[in-house]
């Protein structure tokens, strides 16, 4: 339940950024081919299906839990691959992964995908190994409650930084 609530949160929040409005979606658009995807006239589709699949992954993370890790895998993959893209050009692409921050991504924000791809492979394996039943309602709750916290401060990674190291913030 934890990895569920927080892998939800997280890409719960990645989609209201990114789709809150024109403008957050534009700006989400036009950055995509510095991390390797296509722009011009494919930014749009491709950054919809983006937003679709993170949406899907929420989704499934309560319908289908095994699923829903499964897709948050295979989509905090593909952004790192997108990261390290940027990174090993030199790119100092704004972090638009919650839709409002303008520090550039960095490596701070790899080792924030591998503690979400971590939740979401620790959320499958327990979905897999699980024999059965469902724990405590109690349990659950504190776990949901957890998650969601732990969701909200990785949603707020760049914030975090800044009071860990004092790096300036530039969330809008």
């Amino acid at each position: 339940m934890f990895c569920q609530v927080l892998l939800a949160a997280v890409f719960a929040a990645a989609v209201f950024g990114k789709a809150r409005s024109r403008t957050a979606f534009a700006s989400f658009t036009r950055d995509l081919p510095r991390f390797g995807l296509p722009g011009g006239s494919a930014a749009a589709p491709v950054g919809l299906g983006i937003v679709l699949a993170e949406a899907a992954t929420v989704g499934l993370l309560f319908a289908v839990p095994l699923s829903g890790f499964l897709l948050a895998l295979v989509m905090l993959l593909g952004f790192s691959t997108g990261i390290a893209i940027a990174l090993r050009r030199g790119e100092r692409v704004p972090c638009r992964c919650f839709g409002s921050s303008r520090n550039p991504v960095g490596v701070p924000h790899l080792i924030r995908n591998g503690l979400l791809a971590g939740a979401a492979i620790v959320g499958a394996l327990i979905e897999l190994a699980w024999s059965g039943g469902q724990p405590e309602t109690a349990l659950r709750l504190v776990a949901a409650i957890l998650g969601a916290l732990s969701g909200l401060l990785l949603t707020r990674w760049d914030d975090l930084l800044f009071a860990l190291r004092g790096t300036r913030s530039t969330h809008s």
